[in-house]
């Protein structure tokens, strides 16, 4: 298959691997069926032939990988279902299929039934940065603390530690790329 790559001021490149060459998604302006920004942050294949693009300060943008089409969330302060912040940092498909949102603002999850987004804002400090989920369903959130979230019974367990990412490995351990204590295990 193709090699997607989001980039910093470029759009989206993607690759043909046989042919070795690229085609490019960029905003076309005064065309809403484009992305919404060059600035590409996170992707997510959400296993409906859609592409989830979240963006820098363009909000979010899926793309049916069928049709081309494309429909955008974005922020509107009026509207308190719409994206909490055009600045999309993290995207995830949890094991429900639900769809998380990390923005500068805090955590959204997706609704599709009605097209809004539901607001999280005591589960993060600052701007979500990453998410992860283990397999006991916990929500991990990668904020300027790490933040594990149980959607279940709706438990907080709060960490006073800044990473990048984390990685649960088959003796159900957690290792977390920290952002200045290098690797942390936590099992």
């Amino acid at each position: 298959g193709d090699v997607w790559v989001g980039t910093e001021s470029g759009g989206i490149n993607i690759l043909n691997r046989k042919t070795g060459r690229f085609r490019y998604l960029i905003p076309q302006k005064g065309n809403p069926n484009s992305l919404s920004r060059n600035c590409i942050k996170a992707f997510l294949d959400d296993g409906k032939n859609n592409l989830w693009i979240g963006t820098f300060l363009g909000g979010l943008d899926v793309l049916n990988l069928q049709t081309g089409a494309f429909k955008h969330y974005r922020n509107d302060p009026s509207d308190s279902g719409s994206l909490s912040d055009n600045r999309v940092w993290a995207l995830l498909k949890d094991s429900n299929n639900d769809i998380w949102v990390g923005t500068t603002a805090g955590l959204d999850q997706f609704d599709p039934q009605s097209g809004t987004f539901k607001h999280y804002p005591n589960l993060n400090e600052g701007q979500v940065n990453w998410l992860a989920e283990d397999d006991e369903h916990g929500l991990w959130i990668g904020s300027d603390i790490l933040v594990i979230y149980n959607p279940k019974d709706k438990s907080i367990v709060r960490v006073n530690e800044s990473a990048r990412y984390t990685l649960q490995d088959s003796k159900k351990r957690f290792w977390l790329a920290t952002n200045n204590q290098g690797i942390a295990l936590y099992s």
